[in-house]
């Protein structure tokens, strides 16, 4: 799921499936991965 530019606001972008799913990536300058964190 992505925000979307015509949403009202952040919570309704994340919660329009009723579930809110994130993973964030962390990456370096060299844009090497390096940490992953995830909500489920």
């Amino acid at each position: 799921m992505a925000f979307r530019a015509y949403d009202p606001c952040f919570g309704c972008a994340t919660h329009a499936n009723g579930t809110l799913p994130l993973i964030i990536n962390i990456y370096d300058p060299s844009r090497n991965l390096v940490r992953q964190l995830s909500q489920s």
